[in-house]
């Protein structure tokens, strides 16, 4: 006897794979062992830095079909646009431009912190944003004394290379973003320093272990290589909520990528 068909699921099956054609994905990619035994590699969009791109990706996918413009999606997907508009600092310029409209005020932030130090604890920053933008940037949120606030702050740290290539070494920027030329031997407060790399850091510092509470909001840059979870404890925050603190060893990450922060 043939089966009937439920028009609610055919519905949401045609729904889920206009979706897909606009993003330019195969259904097989989600279908079958392939993505758990090696299979063709899929990116995965997980976390609000995402956000624009998809936006951009379904747009122009988008407007080809509706065009009848043939294409393929590798290309589109493979296109270097979003990457050159961060490494030619085009992104940074336009938030700079307008940083009201692009940050808020961090009075929960600058509160956060200052409790913190108040505490007698040691505050790092480590970002792959340049010098100027994070002055500004940390200006315009917490405050033009921010520097104060932290005992060591770490631009263009290239992660997440930063957490597994020893070759880079650190390097001092004086106060205006220039690069120093001097050998860094020990990490000052109250100066600013580019790349370096996490042994590095460590072996200067003299942290580590479960004294060392790292926060990270993006699951790639700051959470992907496993071999950091053997040094310091983790901090995820999604949402602006601090979901999980906990220490990872590097088996978990499959939890991770399969959706379960930690266990």
């Amino acid at each position: 006897m043939a089966q009937r068909n439920d028009p609610e699921k055919i519905g949401k099956e045609e729904e889920h794979s206009r979706l897909m054609t606009l993003a330019g994905i195969s259904s097989e990619a989600f279908i079958g062992p392939k993505i758990f035994t090696g299979g063709p590699t899929m990116k995965q969009f997980m976390d609000i830095f995402s956000l624009p791109e998809m936006t951009l990706l379904s747009c122009v996918n988008d407007y080809f079909i509706n065009h009848s413009i043939e294409y393929d999606p590798v290309h589109l997907f493979r296109d270097d646009a979003v990457t050159s508009v961060h490494v030619k600092g085009m992104m940074y310029n336009w938030i700079e431009q307008d940083l009201e409209k692009y940050i808020l005020h961090g009075d929960e932030t600058y509160a956060v912190l200052n409790r913190l130090v108040n505490n007698g604890k040691k505050l790092f920053l480590i970002t792959n944003s340049p010098f100027n933008f994070v002055d500004k940037g940390m200006k315009h949120m917490v405050g033009k004394d921010w520097r104060d606030l932290f005992d060591l702050v770490i631009v263009q740290a290239d992660k997440p290379g930063f957490f597994t290539d020893k070759r880079k070494p650190f390097r001092r920027l004086d106060d205006t973003g220039v690069l120093q030329w001097d050998k860094i031997n020990r990490l000052e407060k109250g100066k600013m320093y580019k790349q370096g790399n996490l042994f590095d850091f460590l072996r200067l510092t003299g942290w580590g272990g479960s004294k060392v509470l790292y926060f990270g909001d993006h699951l790639y840059s700051d959470l992907a290589v496993s071999t950091v979870f053997y040094i310091i404890s983790l901090s995820l925050c999604l949402n602006r909520i601090c979901a999980v603190i906990c220490e990872l060893p590097a088996a978990s990450w499959i939890s991770c990528q399969n959706g379960n922060i930690c266990k």
